[in-house]
C-alpha cells in the first residue's frame, strides 16, 4: 500500500506542473 501512495504523490506534482505550464 505505501508503494501505491508513493507512486500517486508524483503524478499529482507532474499533473499540477502541467496545469501550470498550460
Amino acid at each position: 500500500v505505501p508503494a501505491l501512495v508513493l507512486d500517486c504523490e508524483p503524478n499529482i506534482d507532474f499533473n499540477k506542473d502541467i496545469e501550470a505550464k498550460e
